[in-house]
């Protein structure tokens, strides 16, 4: 099967999409830790929330470097897998937990569930600059 890199607007589609994505970060001996995590991307930033009492905010506090892979099983398979450095940021914190929820969940079910996590914990918001972009698609027709 034919492989290529994405277009730029492959590329715009595939992140607009709701995938999971897959974040590493760097554990205390230079370990790497992975979770899923939702994500928005915008810009070339990835938003994401989290409990402010994490390992991977511990993490990134400590090291920012992180990579991503954000993959769609197809057809055509594809992924994107990110390079960049995050930060950890409480701006915004209510509005983009509560975006990222609709995103995922839908309006309804997704503005409770928001309420929910926001009232069980405190959230930051993990920001990360995205500084390489790889690219993969995979069972196109010639």
């Amino acid at each position: 099967m034919p492989e290529r890199s994405m277009t730029p607007q492959e590329f715009k589609e595939h992140m607009a999409e709701r995938h999971v994505a897959t974040l590493v970060t760097l554990g205390p001996e230079g370990e790497p830790h992975a979770v899923p995590m939702w994500y928005d991307y915008r810009r070339g930033r990835l938003y994401m929330v989290t409990s402010a009492n994490s390992a991977k905010v511990r993490h990134v506090s400590r090291d920012p470097r992180v990579a991503l892979c954000v993959a769609a099983d197809g057809p055509p398979a594809r992924y994107a897998m990110l390079e960049g450095r995050a930060t950890v940021s409480r701006d915004d914190v209510e509005r983009r937990t509560e975006e990222l929820y609709v995103r995922y969940e839908g309006p309804e079910r997704g503005r409770a569930d928001a309420r929910r996590a926001l009232e069980a914990a405190e959230m930051v918001v993990l920001v990360v600059e995205i500084t390489r972009t790889v690219t993969w698609v995979s069972g196109l027709e010639s």
